[in-house]
C-alpha cells in the first residue's frame, strides 16, 4: 500500500501547489499542509530507495551470482533482463492500486474512442513511457562504460533521448490498425490499459466533444477568468453526473444532460454552447441530482416533460406520458387526417395525448378522467400549448351518455394489481396507483371501454388503444365481437403496443 500512499500522497501535494485544498475531495486526508508535504518527500525518498533496491541491487546480485559464467557482457545481459522483469512486474502490480485503476480505465476509453473515431490506434503516451524505460534500463546496462562521472551522466542522457525517441516513433508506427503481425501498442497495453466502463467511456466522449468544439472555435474557453463564472468547466461537471447516475444503477446517460439542461434552462441541443457552469447553477445541479438518486424522476423534479414536441406539465397527480404513448398519437394523428373529427380521450391523465391531438390536427377533443386533480393539470396543458379542448370530470363513459365521437382514444392503466409493487420505485413512489392499476389481470379497463364504446361511436368509428407488452393478443379478443379491421401495431421496440379496432356496422 506504500505506492498508493504515494499515489494520493502526489495528488494532494499539486492541490496544495494550486491552492485547492478546499476542494470537496481533499477532506478524505486528515493530514495538515505541512504533514502532507512531510509525506510526500518521505515517499519519494521511499520510492527512490525501492527502485536502487529493484532496479539495483536485486538485478545486480541475480545476474553476477546466479548467472554461472565468465563473461562479462553475458552477466550484464542477464541483469538487464531481470531489471526488464523486475519493471514489468512492478507495473503490472501497480494495475491492482484503486489509485491507478481510474488512469488505466480511462486509457481504455481514449483508445476505444480514437479506434471508432479514426479506425487507428491512438498513440498511447504510457506506452511510450513504458517502451522507453526497458529500452533505457537495457542500454545502460550493457553497455555501462567505467569512465568519469561526468562523462557517464552524459552518455546516459543521450541514451535516455534516444530511447524515448525510438519509442515514440515505435508507437507511432504500430498506432496503425494492423490486421496482422506484431503489435507493440497492443502488448504495452498489457501494462497500462484496463477495459473501461460506462463511466469512462462517457467522460472521455465529453471531453473529445469539448476538443472538437475548441478546434473549431479557437475562442472558446473552457474555464473563465471572471470571478462570477468561474464556478465549474461544463465537461467536468457533466462527467460527473453521470458518475454519480452511473454509481447508482442509473445508466441512461441522456439524463445527465437532460437534467443540467433542465436546471440551465436550455434545451439538450444547447448544451453544446455551454462553457461553465457557475456556483450557483452548480449547487442547483447538485440537488437535482440528490432527488434523482434517491428515485425521483427527473420530470417530477422539474415538474414537465417533452411529449411530441410539446411541453407537458406533470406531478404527483398524473402519469407522466411515456414515448410509446407518442406513437399512439401518431396512429390517431393518420386517421384523423385533414378532417374536423370529433374525438374522446378516456383516462386522460395530464392530458398529454388530447393536448398533442388538438394541437397537431382540427379535431375537436373532449377529454376526461375520474380524477379531477389530474383534470386540473390537463387543463393547464391544455392552455401552456394554446389548444381548445372540453374536459370532463366522468368514471369512463358515466358522464357522456349522449355524446358520439369519430374517434375514441385510450392509455387507459394495464399494471395488474399484484406486480405493482414490483414497479421500478420511480414509478410505484411517484405516479398515482390510480394511473397503473388495472385490476388483477390488467385488463379491466379494457372491457369496460370496449363494452361501452360502440355506444359512443359514429358509424365506422374507431377506436384506438395502447396495452401492456403482453396485453395486445388478449384486447384484439375482446375486440371481435363489436370490432372489424383489428390491427396490431409494435413500438420502437418491436413490442406489441397499440390495437386499433373500427365499429362494426348495424
Amino acid at each position: 500500500r506504500g505506492i498508493e500512499y504515494f499515489v494520493k500522497s502526489l495528488y494532494f501535494f499539486f492541490l496544495f501547489l494550486f491552492n485547492n485544498l478546499k476542494d470537496n475531495n481533499a477532506k478524505t486526508c486528515s493530514f495538515s499542509y505541512i504533514q502532507k508535504i512531510l509525506l510526500f518527500c518521505v515517499l519519494i525518498a521511499s520510492v527512490l530507495v525501492l527502485s536502487v533496491v529493484l532496479l539495483g541491487l536485486i538485478p545486480n546480485l541475480l545476474g553476477f551470482y546466479l548467472i554461472n559464467t565468465n563473461s562479462v557482457f553475458l552477466k550484464k545481459l542477464g541483469v538487464a533482463s531481470f531489471k526488464v522483469l523486475i519493471f514489468i512486474s512492478a507495473f503490472l502490480i501497480f494495475k491492482t492500486i484503486p489509485a491507478l485503476k481510474k488512469l488505466y480505465r480511462f486509457n481504455g476509453a481514449i483508445a476505444a474512442l480514437v479506434l471508432n473515431e479514426k479506425k487507428e490506434r491512438p498513440i498511447n503516451f504510457l506506452n511510450v513511457f513504458y517502451i522507453a524505460a526497458l529500452i533505457l534500463l537495457f542500454t545502460t546496462t550493457i553497455i555501462s562504460i567505467e569512465l568519469s562521472f561526468g562523462i557517464n551522466v552524459l552518455i546516459n542522457l543521450l541514451i535516455m533521448f534516444f530511447s524515448f525517441a525510438l519509442s515514440y516513433e515505435f508507437n507511432s508506427f504500430f498506432s496503425k490498425k494492423h490486421k496482422k503481425g506484431f503489435n507493440v501498442n497492443k502488448l504495452c497495453d498489457i501494462l497500462s490499459v484496463l477495459s473501461p466502463g460506462k463511466t469512462e467511456l462517457e467522460v472521455v466522449k465529453s471531453v473529445f466533444a469539448e476538443g472538437v468544439l475548441m478546434i473549431e472555435n479557437e475562442n472558446r474557453l473552457i474555464i473563465e477568468d471572471k470571478e462570477e463564472v468561474s464556478g465549474k468547466n461544463f465537461s467536468f461537471v457533466l462527467g460527473e453526473v453521470k458518475e454519480v447516475l452511473a454509481k447508482n444503477n442509473i445508466n441512461d446517460f441522456g439524463e445527465a444532460e437532460w437534467l443540467i439542461a433542465n436546471v440551465l434552462k436550455c434545451k439538450k441541443l444547447d448544451l453544446k454552447l455551454v462553457k461553465n457552469i457557475t456556483k450557483t447553477q452548480y449547487k442547483e445541479i447538485q440537488k437535482a441530482l440528490l432527488r434523482r438518486i434517491k428515485g425521483e424522476p427527473i420530470d417530477k423534479i422539474f415538474g414537465f416533460t417533452e411529449f411530441y414536441g410539446l411541453k407537458i406539465i406533470v406531478n404527483k397527480n398524473v402519469l407522466t406520458p411515456r414515448q410509446e404513448t407518442e406513437l399512439l398519437v401518431e396512429e390517431v394523428l393518420k386517421a384523423i387526417g385533414s378532417e374536423k373529427l370529433n374525438v374522446l380521450d378516456l383516462c386522460t391523465g395530464s392530458g398529454a395525448i388530447a393536448v398533442a391531438l388538438s394541437k397537431n390536427s382540427f379535431a375537436k377533443v373532449v377529454a376526461s378522467d375520474i380524477s379531477e386533480d389530474a383534470l386540473q393539470v390537463a387543463k393547464q396543458n391544455a392552455e401552456e400549448n394554446k389548444v381548445k379542448i372540453i374536459f370532463k370530470n366522468s368514471n369512463l363513459f358515466d358522464k357522456l351518455k349522449t355524446k358520439k365521437f369519430d374517434i375514441i382514444v385510450s392509455n387507459p392503466p394495464y399494471i395488474k394489481s399484484e406486480d405493482i409493487k414490483n414497479l421500478d420505485k420511480e414509478v410505484k413512489n411517484h405516479d398515482p396507483i390510480l394511473a397503473l392499476d388495472g385490476g388483477v389481470d390488467g385488463l379491466d379497463f379494457y372491457r369496460d371501454i370496449i363494452k361501452d364504446a360502440p355506444k359512443h361511436l359514429n358509424r365506422n368509428g374507431k377506436l384506438f388503444l395502447e396495452v401492456g407488452f403482453d396485453q395486445a393478443n388478449k384486447v384484439k379478443k375482446l375486440l371481435t365481437e363489436n370490432f372489424v379491421n383489428v390491427k396490431i401495431i409494435k413500438d420502437y421496440n418491436a413490442v406489441p403496443r397499440i390495437v386499433m379496432a373500427t365499429k362494426k356496422k348495424g
